[in-house]
């Protein structure tokens, strides 16, 4: 006979599970002998008893809460689950504000790109550049372009930027700015100032163009061309009819000495739309570039060219 408690295994249902097990199969595990055989019939009916008695006696008693652990939400086929919290969300995309270095830069971007275009002579591109949908260059998309007719060449240099200012939505930068180059007769040009961009800061409602930086001012101005001599340039003249003089041009007193074997005379400055002309005493000298045509008393004129 097998006796078995409530303290002796902590589940009373286990345990007496466990010994109708054990009423069933040990007879048929152990060493039979003839004296010890078992009627499987009556221990399966009795195994039956134990269990109906305890559900009677613990059906009255209280039972003790069991507590079970949430439920996991099922992933879907194939995915896997994340435990770790998400990161949270980044910036929003095209109106999130740039860092005060990335945003100069990209200023700076725009800038180069429209002195590029303006040296590759695509004016009507660097016109769009412009802010206001070009309004703010002062000019129409055609007069623009005729403004930069005059340069053969057109370079700029750009310097390092100010702070970014912001206010009421909007954003500003400054660079200092060099441009250099030739115009069509050959002079020397250079100019200097400030150039101004602005663009819509993150704001609801501003377009992509808005938000994009655009040219806003320019105080480019004309200023003297650098070389050794600012005031008196020299230049030696050889003519197609064999004489060659040379002239000392002063853009002090806007005069011309002209100095030939035999003479020299100082010429005045005249008026003129491009390149050079000198006129006095039946003397005159007018020309673009290296080339000048010369005039003097008792010659007919004659084609010169400035010698290097």
């Amino acid at each position: 006979m097998i006796l078995m408690t409530s303290r002796s295994i902590p589940n009373q249902a286990q345990a007496l599970h466990l010994g109708a097990a054990m009423v069933l199969l040990c007879p048929a595990c152990s060493p039979r002998q003839p004296s010890d055989e078992v009627d499987i019939a009556d221990a399966a009916q009795a195994a039956r008893d134990a269990i109906g008695n305890h559900r009677d006696t613990s059906s009255s008693a209280p039972q003790a809460p069991v507590q079970s652990s949430p439920a996991r939400p099922q992933s879907p086929a194939g995915s896997a689950v994340r435990t770790d919290p998400l990161p949270p969300p980044g910036p929003a995309g095209r109106g999130a504000a740039l860092p005060d270095d990335e945003d100069r830069k990209s200023a700076a971007t725009t800038l180069r790109g429209y002195f590029r275009l303006i040296g590759e002579r695509r004016y009507k591109e660097a016109w769009d550049l412009w802010d206001r949908d070009g309004a703010a260059s002062g000019m129409s998309r055609e007069a623009f372009a005729q403004s930069f007719a005059k340069y053969r060449s057109f370079e700029a240099e750009i310097g390092s930027p100010g702070r970014v200012d912001a206010g009421a939505g909007q954003r500003y930068v400054t660079f200092p700015v060099t441009a250099a180059g030739t115009l069509h007769d050959g002079s020397p040009f250079t100019m200097a100032g400030p150039v101004t961009l602005h663009r819509t800061g993150p704001i609801d409602g501003a377009t992509e163009r808005q938000r994009s930086w655009r040219i806003h001012e320019s105080g480019l101005r004309p200023r003297p061309a650098r070389s050794d001599t600012a005031d008196q340039i020299f230049v030696r003249y050889r003519c197609e009819n064999g004489t060659e003089f040379a002239a000392r041009f002063d853009n002090r007193t806007n005069t011309a000495v002209i100095s030939l074997p035999s003479i020299s005379v100082q010429l005045e400055g005249q008026p003129v739309g491009s390149g050079i002309h000198y006129a006095g005493h039946g003397y005159d000298l007018r020309g673009k570039g290296d080339r000048a045509t010369f005039s003097r008393p008792r010659f007919a004129p004659t084609e010169c060219r400035a010698l290097s």
